[in-house]
């Protein structure tokens, strides 16, 4: 007789330490949740509870030091289970790869420190979508298996939900696609399950228990597994399980390989609440760099390295990194605490940069001159770059006054094309801020001397049409008169335009919850921006710079464009203040042919099809045609359509804070939160 397949059923509790609460209900209800797990397994020997999440164990040990030495009692006898080695859920989308690779080495390395083991599983139930870079980084962290939930079935089609999942360099690890999470009805699931294990010819894993808020699987559930699991009639062997233990008994031998993105199609989550996406990708770059300058800073003076603050401030940013909080799914209340946390790693990570860089600099050798300022330019990239620096020194009272054109010269006596633009302040000659162009070596500095010009003399700009054109050596920018976006960008040097219009801003309708689970899409156009106002700001031997403003409806849209003389970088920034209600701000870049799309991923790039699905970015969006193509790159926009010659980036969405509407519909009389409202501001 062939030996039967089983059902493994996984007790869990999926906990969001925030969501449509704050931290500290999070805080008050896990206690509770895991004093019941632990009465369970007193109460019935077979039972075994699986969950790991080190910041939410760092609660418990924290607050209640007994109970937490009963749960690593309880892992040591092998009755709980260790199931994910990462440090918590994370958003799989917006971060950077460095900070997934973190997610596995705090994670793990808390569980080794605390209960002896690492996990070799990954167990992301409810994030919204995986790159198609995790299977490199779980087996880089020690994790063999994966499971997931989203996309679900019926999103995306998968061979089975028992498959191997490889990454583009050929890492693979194991990964189940789980039918049911947290299942209601236990017997009537694993009765389902039975038929998907005959199809498949494989096991099959059943997570039960209580999700979201907290709980622990009851005493219900677990006493019909046990009276399933005695049941030698039924066409499966029903047994209490593990997660490690289910991957470990099944034969990977002929399974098939999916090499693709696990995305999922509910959208809203890829472009809510940009702020909180912003200040992860200035959180992920501040410490980075926090961590160059401290290992230069102990090259050069042998100061300490600060581990234990950067590591604090990692997992400050990991923690904020939870799938709905990193996806803008939680309650505005939540974004209080959020924005604490991003603020107290960027504040550490900037003493760090600082206070390193400075005791380096502090030993470089300088020019003595009292009528100039001595400026560093660190680059903390992997690699030597030609930049745009921008700088502002002090006058009075150091010097004498001054208000006029300056000079940027490097230690070799080379000038450097040097444009003064407005300071940040407002008193006239005290300050002056600049922007100039250098070469700078890869992982160092280089020093240069500010000083006073000689003569008002600045080299001629090229004559102006008008404010609705810019010009440098390498293109011409048309400036839409209609929206106060760009009407066009033509290349000089090979004759042809490059773009048909860019950072045109465009309004669609959207009526989908914080999710948008209840829709298939954004909805149909919602009007035009139409220009208000229009003036030249800067024009220099460096750059020229285009101010625009636009509206639409009871919102305002501010743009500036900067288009540097010697490069082929045209710069962007925007501004909005948004008081408009279910609605979606884009702004399109069409080029002049279809072009191939290919959009940065955590770690790594995947080309994608023009189909006009909403799906996740990272900091860069290439689209490139046969002859040319140009590469957005940006720190503030993280969703996009594309379809045609149209890429669509998203600013900001209008839905409702925490809207998971079900059956019925919004109250009428009633006042929501709605996100995307005030001022949001990008690059």
């Amino acid at each position: 007789m062939d030996k039967k397949h089983e059902i493994h059923m996984v007790a869990n509790t999926h906990f969001d330490p925030v969501w449509l609460w704050t931290w500290d209900e999070g805080l008050s209800s896990i206690r509770s949740t895991f004093r019941a797990a632990l009465e369970r397994m007193d109460e019935e020997p077979e039972f075994i509870y699986s969950f790991s999440c080190p910041p939410v164990f760092e609660w418990i040990r924290t607050v209640d030091p007994d109970l937490f030495d009963q749960i690593a009692r309880r892992v040591r006898e092998g009755r709980w289970e260790l199931i994910d080695g990462w440090w918590l859920q994370p958003d799989c989308n917006a971060a950077s790869g460095e900070s997934y690779a973190r997610q596995g080495l705090y994670g793990q390395r808390y569980l080794l420190e605390h209960f002896g083991q690492i996990s070799p599983c990954a167990f992301n139930i409810d994030s919204f979508g995986h790159s198609a870079m995790l299977p490199q980084i779980f087996r880089k962290s020690g994790i063999r298996y994966c499971t997931f939930n989203r996309p679900s079935t019926a999103e995306k089609e998968l061979p089975g939900p028992l498959f191997r999942w490889e990454s583009p360099d050929g890492s693979s690890v194991l990964a189940f696609r789980e039918p049911g999470s947290y299942i209601g009805d236990v017997e009537k699931h694993i009765r389902t399950a039975f038929a998907a294990a005959r199809q498949y010819d494989h096991d099959m894993m059943l997570v039960y228990g209580v999700t979201n808020h907290g709980g622990a699987p009851t005493i219900k559930a677990i006493h019909t597994i046990k009276e399933l699991g005695a049941d030698s009639t039924l066409p499966c062997t029903v047994r209490f399980g593990t997660h490690q233990g289910f991957f470990a008994a099944q034969d990977e031998t002929g399974l098939p390989v999916v090499r693709d993105e696990l995305m999922t199609a509910w959208f809203g989550v890829f472009s809510n609440f940009p702020e909180i996406k912003q200040n992860n990708r200035r959180c992920e770059y501040a410490l980075l760099n926090a961590e160059k300058a401290a290992v230069i800073a102990g090259w050069n003076n042998g100061a300490p390295y600060p581990a234990e603050k950067l590591t604090a401030c990692w997992k400050d940013v990991l923690f904020n990194q939870f799938h709905d909080i990193l996806g803008g799914a939680c309650i505005r209340q939540a974004y209080f605490d959020a924005r604490n946390l991003h603020g107290r790693a960027l504040q550490t990570a900037s003493e760090v940069l600082h206070n390193s860089l400075q005791s380096v600099t502090k030993d470089i050798s300088l020019p003595v001159n009292g009528s100039i300022w001595n400026v560093i330019v660190w680059n903390l990239n992997a690699f030597s770059m030609a930049a745009h620096v921008e700088a502002e020194v002090n006058w009075a009272w150091e010097f004498d006054w001054y208000k006029g054109p300056i000079a940027v010269i490097d230690d070799d006596g080379a000038e450097y094309p040097c444009q003064v633009v407005r300071e940040r302040s407002v008193i006239p000659g005290l300050r002056s801020r600049f922007v100039f162009s250098a070469k700078l070596p890869s992982l160092g500095y280089k020093s240069f001397q500010v000083k006073l010009r000689e003569s008002a003399h600045r080299p001629a700009a090229e004559p102006m049409p008008d404010e609705f054109t810019l010009k440098s050596n390498r293109f011409l920018v048309e400036i839409c008169r209609e929206t106060g976006g760009i009407a066009s960008v033509f290349d000089r040097h090979k004759d042809a335009f490059v773009l048909l219009s860019g950072a045109k801003p465009m309004v669609l309708q959207d009526d989908g919850d914080t999710w948008a689970f209840n829709v298939s899409g954004f909805g149909e156009y919602a009007g035009d921006f139409c220009l208000e106002q229009v003036k030249l700001t800067e024009d220099g031997p460096v750059r020229t710079t285009v101010h625009t403003k636009s509206s639409f409806g009871h919102s305002w849209l501010e743009q500036d464009f900067s288009l540097y003389k010697e490069s082929g970088i045209i710069e962007g920034s925007y501004r909005v203040c948004w008081r408009d209600r279910h609605k979606v701000l884009k702004l399109v870049f069409e080029s002049v042919q279809e072009p191939a799309v290919t959009a940065a991923i955590p770690y790594g790039s995947i080309k994608r099809p023009n189909d006009g699905v909403e799906r996740p970015m990272g900091e860069w969006l290439d689209l490139s045609c046969a002859d040319h193509g140009f590469t957005i790159l940006t720190d503030s926009l993280f969703a996009y359509d594309a379809k045609g010659t149209a890429a669509c980036l998203t600013v900001l969405r209008s839905a409702i804070y925490g809207d998971l509407r079900l059956a019925e519909g919004l109250d009428p009389n009633a006042e929501y939160d709605y996100l995307g409202q005030g001022i949001t501001e990008g690059r």
